[in-house]
């Protein structure tokens, strides 16, 4: 690693590969380096922070794919609780979750809007 703080080639996988799997011996191994490097480097500061920014970026992805798929959603959950044929449990659970997703939405949308007023100084 160069004193920059930016990443070779191999510990730029690494980091990758601490994404995919559940511990660092196993990341260790599909990126193809020592158990013994891989607890050395997560150690290093420019490491973590690769993995931070790795770990923000799979969450915004994940965060967009949810946003695409809460209206198909909410529709179903729409038409299960709609459908008098359906049973009264599964009726219920729909109405729940509808009536739970609302509030948090909003919270939401006032929460960003507010963090956002505050970054620009408002």
């Amino acid at each position: 690693m160069a004193q920059s703080g930016t990443l070779t080639a191999r510990q730029a996988a690494f980091v990758t590969a601490l994404l995919g799997n559940p511990t660092v011996e196993a990341a260790a191994r599909a990126a193809g380096v020592s158990i013994r490097t891989a607890r050395r480097w997560v150690q290093l500061q420019a490491i973590r922070a690769a993995l931070l920014e790795a770990q923000r970026q799979a969450l915004a992805l994940a965060s967009r794919q949810a946003v695409r798929a809460m209206g198909a959603a909410l529709a179903t959950l729409e038409a299960i609780h709609s459908d008098a044929e359906n049973t009264p449990a599964a009726r219920v659970a729909a109405a729940r979750a509808i009536l739970d997703a609302g509030p948090r939405l909003l919270d939401l949308t006032d929460l960003e809007a507010r963090l956002t007023a505050l970054e620009q100084g408002k």
